[in-house]
């Protein structure tokens, strides 16, 4: 794990518009190149939040009373089209079925270099690639809604990797899998900090999680405690 801060959070403050309450509640994160942060937290204590604020869906997308920064490598994430922080953090969902949207899984794992314009080369080579790294290459010509949903989740971040962002954000990757397929997804995300990446996990199961994160940061009622 390095010393380098790949992203920040500054004093951030985020209020739904339909809520009288902060979800987020001056939110100081630092995140360091190449570590397995592991996030966790009570339901409703603003962890979903945090991930949707560091890919900019919220206040982009996702409206309502904002102030602090999101920075990665010193970029402002605010600033920036979300298509443009999506290729440097990938945000994966906590059920895959709300993010998967296409038929077989290669078409998924195309969706966002198609939606970059890319070279039709370049867009194979980040399938294979992406494939490849998730260890699902046998899975390319598959229906997507007949994967198990294991199968789902690592097809999931394949389609995250395919955008070559170096920081993954996992809101509870594991929350919809076996006993089998958590070993398996725990595995992968290993296999990914291996590689270079910097994660930031959410996660309930910390029973399975634990062991391989780095650190651990503990949210209560929109705080970092």
């Amino acid at each position: 794990m390095g010393s380098e801060t790949v992203l920040e959070t500054r004093n951030l403050w985020f209020r739904y518009s339909a809520s009288s309450d902060y979800a987020l509640k001056n939110i100081n994160l630092r995140l360091k190149k190449g570590e397995i942060c592991l996030l966790v937290g009570p339901t409703g204590c603003g962890k979903s939040t945090l991930c949707l604020t560091l890919l900019g869906i919220i206040p982009n997308v996702i409206n309502g009373e904002f102030k602090g920064q999101v920075l990665i490598e010193g970029e402002d994430v605010i600033k920036n089209p979300i298509y443009k922080n999506a290729q440097k953090i990938g945000l994966v969902f906590q059920n895959p079925d709300n993010q998967l949207c296409c038929l077989t899984v290669e078409d998924e794992v195309a969706f966002g270099p198609e939606n970059l314009g890319l070279p039709v080369k370049e867009i194979i080579e980040r399938v294979s690639n992406a494939l490849s790294v998730m260890r699902v290459m046998e899975l390319k010509d598959r229906y997507v809604f007949h994967l198990s949903e294991g199968e789902k989740q690592k097809v999931a971040i394949a389609s995250v990797l395919s955008l070559k962002p170096k920081i993954l954000v996992l809101d509870e990757p594991l929350s919809h899998l076996d006993v089998r397929s958590v070993d398996k997804v725990l595995r992968e995300i290993l296999r990914l900090k291996d590689e270079g990446f910097t994660i930031l996990l959410v996660e309930h199961k910390l029973r399975n999680v634990i062991k391989i994160a780095d650190r651990i940061v503990a949210m209560e009622k929109g705080r970092i405690i």
